[in-house]
């Protein structure tokens, strides 16, 4: 092969290699679902919706006061730490255990609330009070299912049962969090692969 076609082949594979890049971007972008929050919520009370990098969750408010941290993941990932990358491929590719994770928080203070997660996670919204009472007693009797198994994660600060909804790529911890936000009235938006949760306005 020629000088001359050898270059031309090595640019026509610099470009392949960037519109492959360029169309895992767009497609990454595509599969995050945007959240609208109810209007004008009988009653409102503010939650949280957790929005980290792949990651998901709820903040609900107790009656008696505090806050209540709920999110979802996968068993052996989340709640016993074997998350070397190798174990990314049996964690999504076919159903896992689930779990289920919970944390009490004692306060309703945002900037105190805001200090116990990375910055810019906690994304707050009204909700139905009696619509956040019914989704956090949902959740709690979901916990207590399994609480006698329960595995407490210091590095997540989270208290983890197993659950018994399987995990994987199309039942993850932002689909999840998806469906409690549907029990808020929330409107979260369509996408082949939930990759990701943004609140809208």
């Amino acid at each position: 092969m020629s000088e001359p076609s050898r270059t031309m082949k090595k640019k026509w594979i610099k470009y392949l290699l960037l519109l492959m890049i360029l169309a895992a971007f767009f497609w990454v972008a595509g599969c995050i679902s945007t959240v609208t929050p109810p209007r004008d919520p009988e009653d409102p009370v503010t939650v949280y919706l957790v929005e980290g990098p792949c990651h998901a969750g709820v903040v609900l408010p107790k009656p008696q006061g505090g806050m209540v941290d709920f999110t979802y993941g996968d068993w052996d990932w989340f709640a016993t730490n074997h998350d070397s990358w190798y174990h990314a491929f049996d964690t999504i590719l076919w159903p896992t255990q689930g779990a289920l994770g919970r944390r009490g928080l004692p306060t309703r203070d945002r900037v105190a609330l805001e200090a116990r997660f990375p910055p810019d996670w906690l994304k707050p919204f009204q909700a139905s009070r009696e619509k956040a009472a019914k989704l956090l007693g949902i959740l709690e009797s979901r916990f207590r299912v399994h609480e006698a198994e329960s595995v407490f994660n210091s590095r997540f600060g989270l208290t983890f049962v197993p659950d018994d909804q399987g995990y994987w790529f199309l039942k993850n911890c932002n689909d999840t969090t998806a469906d409690w936000l549907r029990m808020l009235d929330c409107s979260v938006s369509w996408v082949p692969i939930r990759l990701g949760l943004r609140l809208g306005r």
